[in-house]
């Protein structure tokens, strides 16, 4: 994950496949981010919840392709 002309940066996301699911875990401050109006963090919050409704799919690379305007 990374804003426009900086570097990708890693560990902003975690994901686990466990039993019949999926544990993600995040470092980001939706708690500040959301309430704030930030697109970014709007587009990544509806992707969290979209992946649980795609068995299979990776979120980190679900990220990517919606930061790129590619998400499927």
């Amino acid at each position: 994950m990374n804003d426009p002309g900086e570097p990708d940066l890693n560990g902003g996301l975690v994901y686990a496949h466990y039993g019949k699911g999926t544990y993600v875990y995040t470092g980001l401050a939706f708690f500040r981010q959301l309430p704030e109006g930030v697109p970014g963090a709007y587009r990544l919050f509806i992707n969290l919840l979209a992946f649980s409704r795609e068995a299979g799919r990776n979120p980190a690379q679900s990220l990517k392709a919606s930061a790129s305007g590619n998400s499927k």
